[in-house]
């Protein structure tokens, strides 16, 4: 479905092993094709095929064939001239693969009695990939030794760890510590030693897939990211995708110091899967999941960040239609433009890994100055000083709160020279403020952070909405 083409058939999961414990309303057909008719395109060969995946009977393995034969028909034909060799290769490798995976090294071992050599072997794997026959990553070295050809031992593991999540029962049923079980429910967090329990472990395969393999490839996915806060241990990975939602949608407790930038996306809507993936990607690249207040602002569509290069916390927050970038603390002047390229440069990444190949309309977004429409408004490529309302229509001027994204220098809150003597107190900070422009900025500079700033306004409340 990331294709220039649509798709000519749409896989909907369904449990049809289940369909006993339904009731008769939610089997019947019509309803599911009401469901899926905004996604399918109304025609005379629809048709719906019901099979059981998980445990077909002869009607499914019959349906499944028919299917088979509409894909096919529907294919753009590609002749392409490869020796019979190569087929009898995969066969051989996927009747050889123990659970679906086959090291590399008895790969080489099955081509070479077929004379092909090891690099006739990366040209045939390479050509499976392709074909999306096969899995193998051969640039991400713990993973080249690895041949998936049926990926489904990858997601035994993942929907064990989302059947947990969903029912906490399971995971004390299998004898996992109560503190694992807290860190995974709580905040996603899987420990290697969760991993290791016999739950799980006995889906990977001895040597050939491994717990570490099964790491490694959900962390080259942006699936999962290893944690390296103070507060964990270095076998500790968060799942981003399976963080609790906010019950309150509000922004979690962020100063503003500028206006949020809006990273906004083709067709209105953020894509399935970038928001979790881009958690993963700044946790790996150059930040750092806030864990010190957790839950202060950790969950599935609202994450806090600090950077570890230089002093900054900002929140990006998916709010459906774009991603919301909160500058918390920080130089704004130089810290907006390096978050900027930064997760635009994580939403680049993100997509060529989950293939969303027509994500080159990205644009940025500020909200729209009418309070009652709450949309983006996008800058005018041949002015940054304006923006009109993709909803409304509406233009509006852009200040340095919001420009200071966009540009590399800005004159956005120059600080002014305010000499203080004897030790600093927040009355001094406040009052420091009627020289400046936002006494909250001479506090971030000072090093404070959000709660420091709401206890000194809670504290000096007159003084604070004076300024």
């Amino acid at each position: 479905c990331a294709r220039d083409v649509h798709p000519q058939v749409f896989v909907v999961g369904t449990h049809r092993d289940k369909e006993n414990e339904c009731s008769e309303k939610k089997k019947d057909k019509d309803i599911i094709i009401k469901q899926v008719a905004c996604l399918v395109k109304k025609n005379k060969d629809e048709s719906i095929w019901d099979v059981n995946g998980k445990e077909p009977n002869s009607y499914d393995q019959e349906v499944a064939n028919e299917l088979r034969r509409a894909i096919v028909d529907h294919c753009i034909e590609d002749t392409r001239l490869l020796p019979i060799k190569w087929f009898v290769l995969e066969m051989q490798i996927t009747s050889s693969a123990e659970k679906g995976v086959l090291s590399l090294s008895s790969c080489l071992v099955l081509a070479q009695r077929l004379g092909i050599d090891e690099l006739g072997l990366e040209s045939v794997l390479l050509h499976m990939v392709k074909c999306n026959l096969f899995l193998w990553y051969h640039k991400v070295p713990m993973l080249r030794d690895v041949v998936i050809s049926d990926p489904q031992v990858i997601l035994n593991v993942i929907t064990k760890l989302v059947e947990c999540k969903h029912d906490p029962a399971a995971l004390g049923a299998a004898g996992i510590k109560s503190s694992w079980c807290s860190k995974f429910q709580n905040h996603a967090i899987v420990s290697r030693d969760i991993l290791a329990q016999k739950c799980f472990k006995k889906h990977f395969t001895g040597h050939a897939f491994t717990i570490e393999h099964f790491i490694a490839l959900m962390c080259h996915l942006f699936i999962m990211v290893r944690l390296d806060n103070e507060n964990s241990k270095g076998d500790d990975y968060l799942m981003p995708a399976l963080l609790n939602p906010r019950l309150d949608k509000e922004v979690c407790s962020v100063m503003q110091l500028v206006e949020p930038l809006l990273v906004c996306f083709p067709n209105g809507c953020v894509p399935c899967g970038i928001f979790s993936s881009l958690v993963a990607f700044l946790q790996h690249k150059c930040c750092v999941v806030e864990m010190k207040n957790v839950p202060d602002c950790l969950f599935k569509d609202c994450v806090r960040f600090r950077h570890r290069d230089f002093p900054a916390k900002f929140t990006i927050i998916d709010s459906i239609s774009y991603i919301e970038v909160h500058l918390e603390t920080g130089d704004c002047t130089n810290v907006c433009p390096k978050i900027r390229h930064l997760i635009y440069e994580g939403v680049e990444r993100c997509s060529k890994i989950l293939l969303y190949n027509g994500l080159k309309d990205i644009k940025d977004g500020f909200f729209c100055s009418n309070k009652s429409c709450r949309h983006a408004a996008i800058p005018y490529k041949e002015d940054f000083n304006n923006a009109v309302c993709d909803h409304c229509s509406n233009d509006m001027d852009l200040t340095d709160q919001h420009i200071v994204w966009l540009k590399e220098e800005s004159s956005l809150m120059q600080p002014k020279q305010v000499s203080i003597h004897g030790e600093i107190n927040d009355a001094d900070i406040i009052r420091v403020a009627g020289e400046l422009s936002h006494w909250q900025i001479v506090a971030t500079n000072l090093g404070m952070g959000s709660q420091d700033i709401i206890d000194i306004e809670n504290n000096h409340k007159d003084e604070a909405n004076r300024r």
